[in-house]
């Protein structure tokens, strides 16, 4: 009786272990669905040089370097009003996304345009249901 008890309880134990597996790795890929849907939203708004479609991409808590939003807000500005988005190609088919919990970095976005190339690094964090970019480092950032 003990036995078979012991053996109900390891097989409950067992089942719940691998319930509980099964919504980690639905919720990974479904984080990891959403990081992609991120991405490729940047890389459009970026070569459509549109900054309303960008923007928002990018947490209020963003951080480059030691500059926030608001600089990031004016380079890009700037830059799209020259035109910058029209030749740049940002590649992340070679990129590796890693999640810990509701932060993520994607890794390498090689970007190349008339201005030079560079791989970045971009720092993710999930803000009210939302992958958002709050960190990006590269050579020339």
């Amino acid at each position: 009786m003990m036995r078979r008890c012991l053996l109900g309880v390891c097989i409950c134990l067992a089942m719940a272990g691998a319930m509980g597996g099964c919504a980690s790795a639905r919720e990974a890929s479904n984080s990891r669905t959403a990081i992609q849907v991120l991405l490729n939203q940047w890389k459009a708004a970026f070569v459509a040089n549109n900054l309303d479609a960008i923007l928002p991409l990018y947490s209020e808590h963003f951080q480059s370097n030691g500059r926030g939003k608001a600089f990031l807000a004016e380079y890009l500005k700037e830059a799209m009003a020259e035109g910058a988005g029209a030749d740049v190609k940002i590649n992340t088919d070679i990129s590796t996304i890693t999640i810990q919990g509701n932060t993520a970095t994607v890794l390498p976005v090689a970007v190349c345009g008339r201005v030079g190339s560079d791989s970045l690094r971009l720092d993710l964090a999930k803000e009210d249901g939302q992958w958002r970019i709050v960190g990006m480092t590269g050579k020339h950032l």
